[in-house]
Formats: C-alpha cells, sequence, structure tokens
C-alpha cells in the first residue's frame, strides 16, 4: 500500500533513515508500487534510493567549501619572483595543541594538503576568482608540506609573474608589506567534528587546494609573515656544508647557463633582441666574471700544488695547500 507520511512508514525505516532520505524512500516505494504492484520490488528499489540519499547527505555534511587564511610563517621573495612561502601550520594528531585550531575552528591534519598539486596564485584578496572580479592569476606554485622547528607546515612553492603588471604589482606589495603580509587558499575539504586537545574542532583530513592568494586579514592563529627577503642569487644556508654549496653552486651555473641559451634561442627565431633590463643583468654579470678570475687562478694552483704526482715533497705539499686554502677564503670572504 502507498504510505502518505513519512510517519506512516515501517518503524525499521524511521529507525535506519534520516527524515530527507524517509521522504525519498516514501516517493520512491510508491512510484515503483504504482508502476510494477509489486510490493518487494517497490521495498527493495526504495531502499536503494533511501541508501544512496544516505549517502549524499553525509558527504554533504562532511565537505565544506570556503577561502582557508592560514598561519603564514615563513615566506622568502627574490627579485625575480620566485617565491616560497610555508602557509599552514598542520596539526599533528600525536601532538595535539588549542593553537591548532584556526579562527574557523578548523584543524587541518598533517597530510591534508595535495602535495605535489600545482595551482595558481590568485590576484590579491582572491580576485582571480570569477564572483570575486575575475583577475588574472599572478603566479603559480606547488604545494608541499615540510617538517621544521617541530612543527609540519604547509609551503607553496613558484613564481610571482613578474613579467605582467599584476605580478609585479603583487610582488612590489607583498615585498613592500613584509611581515604584515597574510597568505590564504581556496579549498574543497573534507572532515569531520571531533575533539582536539580537548576542544571541539572541524577536523579537516583532505584538501583540495584550488589557488593560494595573498590577503589583508588571515583567519589562522598568528597568520603573519614572520620572515621575507629579497634571497641573494647563490645564498647558502647557515652552516650549509661544503659539500653541499658545491653542489649547489654548480646546479645554479649550469640552470642559468641552460636559460640563457633558451632565451638566446627564442628572441633569436622570434628576431627580438634582449631587453633593457636583461642586458643590465648580463652586463653585471659578465663584470662579476671578470673580478672572479683571481679566484679562478688560485683554482687551479691550488689543483696543481696538491697534485698526487708531486706526494714526494711531502711538508711542502701540505703547507702549500694550507697556504693555498688560505687565500681562497680570502678571496671568497673579501
Amino acid at each position: 500500500m502507498p504510505y502518505a507520511r513519512n510517519e506512516d512508514l515501517p518503524p525499521a525505516v524511521r529507525e535506519r533513515y534520516a527524515p530527507p532520505c524517509q521522504t525519498v524512500f516514501r516517493e520512491v516505494f510508491n512510484t515503483t508500487m504504482d508502476r510494477t504492484g509489486d510490493e518487494g520490488r517497490a521495498m527493495a528499489t526504495a531502499h536503494t534510493a533511501a541508501g544512496n540519499c544516505e549517502e549524499a547527505r553525509k558527504m554533504d555534511e562532511a565537505t565544506t567549501v570556503g577561502l582557508k587564511i592560514a598561519s603564514a610563517v615563513d615566506l622568502s621573495l627574490s627579485e625575480d619572483g620566485e617565491i616560497t612561502v610555508a602557509f599552514a601550520t598542520l596539526g599533528d594528531p600525536n601532538d595535539q595543541k588549542t593553537s591548532d585550531i584556526d579562527k574557523d575552528g578548523d584543524v587541518s591534519l598533517v597530510g591534508s594538503l595535495p602535495v605535489g598539486k600545482e595551482v595558481p596564485i590568485s590576484a590579491y584578496a582572491h580576485a582571480s576568482w570569477p564572483e570575486r572580479g575575475g583577475r588574472l592569476p599572478v603566479g603559480k606554485g606547488t604545494i608541499g608540506e615540510v617538517r621544521r622547528g617541530g612543527k609540519t607546515l604547509g609551503v607553496l612553492s613558484g613564481r610571482l609573474f613578474t613579467d605582467t603588471t599584476q605580478g609585479r604589482d603583487t610582488y612590489l606589495t607583498v615585498k613592500g608589506l613584509g611581515d604584515l603580509q597574510e597568505w590564504s587558499f581556496g579549498y574543497v575539504a573534507k572532515g569531520r567534528r571531533g575533539i582536539w586537545a580537548g576542544l571541539e574542532a572541524n577536523l579537516n583530513s583532505e584538501y583540495n587546494v584550488h589557488e593560494v592568494s595573498p590577503v589583508l586579514v588571515g583567519a589562522g592563529n598568528g597568520t603573519r609573515t614572520l620572515a621575507i627577503k629579497a634571497a641573494e642569487v647563490g645564498e647558502a644556508p647557515a652552516a650549509e656544508p661544503m659539500e653541499d654549496t658545491y653542489r649547489r653552486l654548480l646546479l645554479a651555473v649550469d640552470s642559468f647557463t641552460k636559460r640563457v641559451s633558451e632565451i638566446q634561442d627564442l628572441r633569436s627565431k622570434e628576431g627580438r633582441v634582449l631587453s633593457a633590463a636583461n642586458r643590465e643583468r648580463l652586463t653585471a654579470l659578465l663584470t662579476a666574471l671578470q673580478q672572479t678570475d683571481d679566484f679562478r687562478k688560485e683554482i687551479e694552483r691550488l689543483l696543481d700544488e696538491t697534485d698526487p704526482s708531486r706526494a714526494e715533497e711531502g711538508k711542502a705539499l701540505e703547507l702549500a695547500f694550507l697556504d693555498a686554502s688560505t687565500r681562497l677564503a680570502a678571496i671568497l670572504h673579501a
């Protein structure tokens, strides 16, 4: 028989499904029963429809869409627009802190970010979204997670498009604001309500990040950028081992020469010449390389004086090595 109201459904159905899904059950049952006259078939079809309704309802409850402003704790910014910002502090279930709960009442869990995903850097204050103005993105970067200072951080590494007006303006703004700058990301998140460090919170276990944007005011705790700098090309991290410095410099030189070659080939094909800015950069580089000629000579002298074939010189060889090392150090720190 058809059911006129949800209250008329069997108790087992009302206990199993939420009211909206009870309505789905009742309507599907009545329609199938009217069409086929088969009560067993109508009951089975209604249970399937109500079950799908429950799954969709739970997904809706667990999924949120929004703009998450997270803890921007570190940032580096080079003159060419290369940017790295640690924009989110992630909560570790094994080391829960109340400070992990942001102003939205959310905790972004370790492992929740789509590591390796490339996303746009939106125009200021998410202005690249259609409903916010649809302005052109100002850069792009890749999402990652790093462990630093006992915390797991969400990181964006990429570059601002400083060869566009929007990208250049964003670069100057971000650099000018320094530690006042905050960052945000647009997302779809999955999570659940739970207890964190003794307090109720939304525990977000999965983010689909769509873009990252500089913003004025953040929702996360401690959202100021604590460090921003114009990084020197080839600048070595503090206490970097000599072997790492060696490898980094070789990679930097190789990368730079390939980039110059690519630009030269491209401009030759397009019939263009170097811009004034690039000419100035290359001229400064040439001057620097000329100034390092003494350094090259010292390296050649060091290699010659420490040639294994001259091992019979014994103590004189050791003294020569120490002398050459001293001269190198003086040039490097001049």
